[in-house]
């Protein structure tokens, strides 16, 4: 019986205009915009990629050099952060890390238009679509007077709504199915696009997560028509919904975590850097003083050795300050944005959007735990830098090192990038939220059936 049902609600779903409107929006709107995303992807890694090559570069052997890391190619998919995704961190022996920021998107409206990605599809376009599968599926029948007759035959109310639910996510996914497989078509075949194993299993689990965002509105739509009457109640207790979950929660749990979870602003952070740099620079200034006065009393007068060493105090101390007490301030500046980012989460898992848009960047390697792990890893490479550059001037007493980068004192960058198994098991309890949200859609829906009049 139920798959009689289930049948009969596609077949139905097949006949209406909506399924052939999914499908085109689908096919007009997911292949060019990847295939445009793509291209955009590959002419970055051309103008950039042989400047952003991972770990330490620095092909002059000059004191300034960068650390980088690569574009990540599922970017076409999930532009996340996008222009705020710290793509390469600029240093000198002495100083840095800074941070600079590389565009993906080199389209000047991108500042003021949203990136249309994969997940920008699957959170504006999708919810709103599995909406008008859905608005009519029990309001509309009732109103009409086929679910009394379909209620005649002896039909469990639980299996209906089972049917319903069914047949209207098999249909809305069968209209996106040659979009998705066209989407594929152009990763595969694209000449800028070079995937790995690894990114195509992240693919995968986008797809996957797609289909749970799109099953929760599913279900979310039948239970706003289990409990109107009338299917235009419905499709206005929908959009009203939809702007909640779609527009005001996630974009209003950043803002609340913000005066929940305050950390100081990017200027306090700099005066605070400005200040103490300033307050420790008085003191190695009389240092080098103390060296001119103890070598003649003037700095013109002496040989280029003692020159050099009196400028390699200042670079030591400064290589030091920055490894010792600025790169302190900066970390615990990222803990605290890190901690406010985890809080917005938090307070955003009631909406499935924000959730997807969340999972769907971290799968990606384009979000807030791919920067703040970059970030991290500069810091650490700079310690670690510093001690290896400290330990061979106190064993061989040669400070030249101080103004031009040996890259063999450089120690490995390494980048924590986590395997899509890691990055699944970490946000697993995103996954069952997403699933235990559509799951009391459906009770709900249940509940609301069996009580109601038909």
């Amino acid at each position: 019986m139920l798959w009689t049902l289930v049948r009969k609600e596609i077949f139905g779903q097949l006949l209406n205009v909506r399924f052939y409107i999914s499908f085109a929006l689908a096919c007009l709107f997911l292949v060019p915009a990847t295939y445009i995303l793509a291209n955009d992807y590959g002419w970055m890694h051309t103008e950039y990629g042989p400047y952003l090559t991972e770990g330490l570069y620095n092909p002059w052997g000059l004191e300034r050099f960068w650390v980088n890391r690569q574009i990540p190619p599922l970017r076409v998919l999930a532009t996340g952060l996008d222009e705020s995704l710290t793509l390469r961190s600029h240093n000198t022996v002495s100083d840095g890390p800074d941070f600079g920021e590389s565009q993906f998107v080199h389209n000047p409206l991108s500042d003021i238009l949203p990136h249309l990605d994969f997940v920008f599809f699957v959170n504006m376009v999708g919810s709103l679509l599995a909406f008008a599968f859905t608005y009519d599926a029990v309001s509309g029948e009732r109103q009409r007077g086929i679910l009394r007759l379909t209620m005649a035959n002896s039909i469990s109310r639980a299996v209906l709504i089972l049917s319903k639910f069914l047949g209207s996510y098999l249909s809305f996914v069968i209209s996106l199915l040659p979009a998705l497989i066209g989407v594929v078509l152009v990763l595969s075949v694209h000449p800028d696009v070079g995937f790995g194993v690894s990114d195509w299993k992240a693919t995968l689990w986008l797809f996957v997560l797609a289909l749970l965002n799109i099953g929760v509105f599913v279900m979310l739509g039948i239970f706003a028509s289990c409990v109107t009457r009338e299917p235009k109640t419905t499709l206005t207790a929908l959009m009203t919904i939809w702007v909640l979950l779609v527009l005001v929660v996630p974009n209003f749990s950043p803002f609340l975590a913000a005066k929940l979870h305050p950390i100081p602003a990017l200027h306090q952070v700099h005066e605070r850097i400005k200040s103490l740099s300033s307050s420790r620079d008085d003191e190695v200034r009389k240092e080098q003083e103390e060296y001119v006065k103890a070598h003649g009393g003037d700095h013109g007068s002496m040989s280029q050795q003692e020159k050099d060493e009196h400028g390699a105090i200042w670079l030591e101390y400064r290589m030091n300050l920055q490894v010792k007490e600025l790169t302190q301030v900066w970390e615990a500046f990222f803990n605290e944005m890190e901690a406010q980012a985890k809080l917005a989460r938090y307070l955003s898992l009631i909406s499935p959007s924000a959730i997807t848009t969340y999972l769907a960047s971290d799968l990606s390697h384009t979000g807030i735990e791919s920067e703040h792990a970059f970030r991290f890893a500069i810091i650490r490479f700079r310690r670690e830098f510093a001690a290896n550059l400290t330990r061979y001037m106190q064993q061989t007493g040669d400070k030249t090192k101080l103004w031009f980068v040996d890259n063999k004192l450089a120690p490995a960058f390494v980048l924590p990038r986590p395997t899509i198994s890691q990055v699944i098991s970490t946000h697993l309890p995103q996954f069952i939220v997403l699933v235990l949200y559509g799951f009391l859609c459906f009770c709900g829906a249940q509940i609301t059936f069996i009580r109601s009049a038909i």
